[in-house]
C-alpha cells in the first residue's frame, strides 16, 4: 500500500501543502517507516495537528544533510591529534594538512614526519614572513612537542605539506596518513577532506 496518496497530500492551504509533500519526500527517500504509521493516521489526527507536527520534525530531517564537517580524534599513549583536515585540491596539486597535537605526558616529544600515499611526497612546514611576503620553510628536525603543550598546525603556522597528490581530494571525502613521533612511535590517522575554502 501506498502510504503518501492523494488523500494524505490534500492539505488545507499552499504551505501546508509544501510542508506535507516535503516532509513525504524525505520519509520516502530515507525509507522512514515510522512515517508512514504518522501519515496513515493524519484524518484522526486532523491536517493541521499533522502539519505542525511535520514543521517540527523537517528540521531533524535535514540534520544528515547539513551537518557541518565533523571533528574527530586519535591517540597514542600521551599523546592527542585533534581533527587532520585539508583542502579540497586537484590532482597534480599541492595540500595543506592542519590538526593540533596535545602532549599530555611528562616528558617532550617530536612530530618527525607525516607519511601517505596521496602525495609523492610529504614535509613538515612553517611559515614565516618575510619582508611582508609570506613564506614557507620545511621543518627538517620536525615539530617539537613540549610536556603539558598543544602544538596547531594550521593554515599561516606550522602546518603538514602534500606535494604532488597522486589523485583529487574532494570535499567531504578522507584519506589515511600515519604521523610518526620520535618517542610514541607511529599512530594511522585519518584526514578529512574540507572545503576549498575551509579555514
Amino acid at each position: 500500500m501506498a502510504p503518501f496518496d492523494a488523500p494524505f497530500l490534500n492539505a488545507v492551504s499552499p504551505l501546508e501543502d509544501a510542508c506535507v509533500r516535503l516532509a513525504a519526500a524525505s520519509a520516502r527517500s530515507l525509507s522512514m517507516t515510522s512515517f508512514s504509521h504518522v501519515a496513515l493516521s493524519h484524518v484522526a489526527l486532523g491536517r493541521r495537528a499533522l502539519v505542525r507536527a511535520l514543521l517540527l520534525v523537517l528540521p531533524l530531517l535535514a540534520l544528515p544533510f547539513s551537518a557541518p564537517a565533523f571533528a574527530h580524534e586519535f591517540r597514542l599513549g600521551s599523546l592527542e591529534i585533534i581533527h587532520p583536515w585539508v583542502r579540497a585540491a586537484a590532482a597534480g596539486g599541492n595540500a595543506g594538512g592542519f590538526f593540533s597535537v596535545t602532549n599530555e605526558g611528562a616528558e617532550p616529544d617530536r612530530l618527525v614526519r607525516v607519511e601517505s600515499a596521496i602525495a609523492a611526497r610529504v614535509e613538515l612546514h612553517t611559515t614565516i614572513d618575510d619582508g611582508g611576503i609570506m613564506r614557507m620553510r620545511a621543518l627538517p628536525d620536525g615539530l617539537a612537542l613540549p610536556p603539558g603543550d598543544t602544538a596547531s598546525l594550521a593554515p599561516g603556522s606550522n602546518h603538514v605539506m602534500f606535494f604532488d597528490l597522486k589523485a583529487p581530494l574532494v570535499a567531504g571525502s578522507h584519506f589515511d596518513a600515519v604521523l610518526v613521533f620520535e618517542k610514541a612511535g607511529r599512530l594511522p590517522v585519518m584526514f578529512m577532506v574540507e572545503a576549498a575554502t575551509a579555514n
